[in-house]
């Protein structure tokens, strides 16, 4: 009953910090998104901000108030920074809501202020649009222009979140490509295993060569290996299989430490595996041979795809 009392800041910091807390109270929720969709105009860009990140951080999808934010959101843009511009594109991906007008007004918005963006806001920002599937050309031109000249800034979740957006969104810049290439092989020691099986799943989708990162990852990864997802191991040798990229003593080294692992593999990963090494023709016959037998066990489990691509390799 005490709901009419609230103020649009008090509304949007409890959102907030339940967002935080992850904690999803459904009834409470829906009641203070009902009384928020026809009080936007109370709201301070802030506000908005955090009632529509607090959101996204619980997967709490109310459509009324969503729709109500979409049409609210684009004439107020001007008054967000660009962590709340962000934050609210962020939380757009999360609760996997795509509305055009408010995504391309935000972008025109994040490109006119690059300088002023921190790099978790540009690469919160193109993430979050691959994951919308909503490719923004000038913004993407604008981010490949100014990213590598500030690539120290980045940490490395973001450098490969990055990529792996452009990745998503097939967005090829051949010159920002390499020059992100460029400075990352002495870097690779501070990423983490998803950084590394990111970025070079990354150039996988965008078809992108770049001989010395690639030299460098075979180099760098064997040492890690058992810190590897099976899915991370599959991307990268899905990745050099696509980009025909062979280095023998890397090969060596993964084929040899798969096999104990295998059970840990699902048939994607199996059937990427063996058509990557099909296409690089290295034939490693101890995995081979726990290959099929893993098959013949788990026969159930692989589509027909899987098996065409196990058949192919």
């Amino acid at each position: 009953e005490n709901m009419p009392l609230l103020n649009e800041q008090e509304v949007s910091n409890t959102i907030y910090a339940f967002g935080l807390l992850a904690y999803r109270q459904e009834d409470f929720l829906e009641a203070l998104c009902e009384q928020s969709s026809s009080r936007l105009v109370e709201f301070k860009a802030q506000g908005i901000s955090n009632t529509i990140y607090g959101l996204g951080l619980l997967r709490f999808k109310h459509p009324q108030l969503l729709e109500a934010l979409c049409v609210h959101l684009p004439s107020r843009l001007e008054e967000f920074g660009p962590q709340g511009t962000a934050n609210t594109v962020y939380a757009l991906s999360l609760l996997r809501h795509c509305n055009e007008t408010l995504l391309d007004a935000a972008c025109v918005q994040t490109r006119a202020r690059l300088q002023s963006c921190l790099p978790q806001h540009l690469s919160n920002t193109v993430y979050a649009l691959a994951l919308l599937q909503h490719r923004h050309d000038e913004l993407c031109i604008g981010i490949a222009g100014h990213m590598p000249g500030r690539l120290q800034e980045f940490k490395p979740q973001e450098i490969s979140n990055t990529l792996y957006a452009f990745g998503l969104l097939a967005f090829v810049q051949d010159a920002f490509l390499h020059s992100v290439c460029e400075q990352l092989p002495h870097r690779l020691a501070e990423f983490n295993e998803q950084n590394i099986a990111n970025t070079v799943y990354a150039l996988g989708l965008l078809a992108f060569k770049h001989e010395g990162l690639l030299h460098a990852v075979c180099e760098h990864v064997p040492q890690r290996l058992a810190g590897f997802t099976p899915q991370g191991i599959a991307n990268i040798l899905h990745t050099f299989g696509l980009l025909y990229y062979r280095h023998t003593r890397f090969l060596q080294e993964t084929c040899s430490h798969v096999p104990p692992r295998l059970p840990e593999f699902n048939e994607q990963n199996i059937s990427s595996i063996v058509y990557a090494l099909g296409r690089l023709n290295f034939q490693p016959s101890k995995l081979l041979h726990v290959v099929c037998q893993q098959i013949s066990t788990r026969i159930a489990e692989f589509k027909a795809q899987g098996l065409l691509s196990v058949a192919s390799g």
